[in-house]
């Protein structure tokens, strides 16, 4: 498949991420290179040691290395370079979570700034609303019937749980006084939106109505990167298929980083290591074009030699491949 950038093969000055001495279930003593600020596909068949080599050894040894939580990690001599690594994250399909009331605006950080952005809006002033009003979460104004859920969880015995709209609020999760409140848009041309009007946008359509809130652009911003802009602000977590669930995820670690970074790292010259389990399973093709390309700049972002400032975080598609002479190819897509 022929993609819109240029390769950026790795140099003799690319950093790299070392797995020394792999020695893990099929892994028989493999030196494995990883470079760094680059995309790294590794594939094998059934069984050759993708999932020990990813999971099992880098994953698990690296989050030892940085004191995190994990589980014992695979065998292996050493691991060198990781100190070119500020984190490292693995982003599969598993799923997000069960409530309604989570959804793409909220996992990327960018509905609190939206419910920010009611409480200035004259009607809302003289009524003394604040953000809290227009929480599904909690406060005064969200639904009572389904509490901000916009659904009724209906349980099946023996049958898949059952969702049906909530018959007070017809779904739009907050009180018809709240929703009299109405947001202009930053460009003047669309009429107003209440929040529920909000959360019905698409992540494309949130960008052009919400332009000038920064804070809402930068969190939504990574959503549109990994190819989810047609998902709407407020689509529950459990409707969404495992391959939008792994990007959301990925998106969620982006928006983090860069909130982290513009905060208190500006000059953290370090980058995220993301480990992606089989990124493009169920995807159509213009997907998986979208997911190839990745978000742009990301592999460029990340550490780079001498020191160099980073930009954003490094390559969220990063995988492993082996250094020349190491062995058979292992590792995972």
């Amino acid at each position: 498949m022929a993609l819109d950038r240029e390769a950026r093969p790795p140099t003799a000055r690319t950093l790299q991420l070392e797995i020394l001495g792999a020695a893990e279930h099929n892994l028989k003593g493999i030196d494995v290179g990883i470079p760094l600020g680059r995309l790294v596909c590794v594939t094998g068949v059934s069984g050759s040691g993708k999932s020990t080599l990813v999971q099992d050894i880098c994953f698990r040894a690296l989050r030892k290395l940085k004191a995190r939580p994990v589980e014992s990690p695979g065998r292996h001599r050493a691991i060198r370079g990781h100190e070119h690594i500020a984190d490292v994250v693995l982003v599969d399909q598993s799923p997000i979570g069960k409530t309604t009331r989570s959804n793409p605006a909220s996992y990327v950080g960018a509905l609190g700034p939206i419910r920010k952005a009611f409480p200035a809006q004259p009607l809302a002033r003289e009524r003394g609303y604040t953000a809290g009003t227009f929480s599904v979460n909690s406060g005064a104004g969200r639904c009572p019937a389904c509490g901000g859920n916009g659904f009724e969880h209906v349980e099946m015995q023996f049958l898949s749980d059952v969702y049906l709209r909530c018959a007070q609020c017809d779904g739009r999760r907050y009180r018809p006084e709240v929703l009299e409140v109405r947001l202009w848009s930053d460009a003047g041309e669309d009429p107003p939106r209440s929040m529920a009007d909000v959360l019905e946008l698409t992540v494309s359509e949130a960008l052009g109505f919400l332009a000038g809130n920064t804070q809402v652009r930068q969190a939504l911003a990574p959503l549109q990167e990994v190819g989810l802009d047609y998902l709407r602000l407020g689509q529950p977590v459990p409707t969404l298929s495992g391959g939008e669930a792994q990007r959301l995820k990925l998106a969620g670690h982006l928006a983090k980083a860069g909130k982290r970074r513009r905060a208190h790292r500006e000059d953290e010259p370090r980058g995220d290591l993301f480990l992606l389990d089989e990124p493009t399973t169920g995807l159509h093709f213009d997907e998986y074009r979208k997911a190839a390309q990745g978000p742009p700049g990301a592999a460029q972002a990340g550490p780079q030699p001498g020191g160099h400032r980073a930009q954003s975080g490094s390559d969220p598609r990063r995988g492993l491949r082996h250094r020349p002479g190491a062995g058979g190819r292992r590792g995972r897509r």
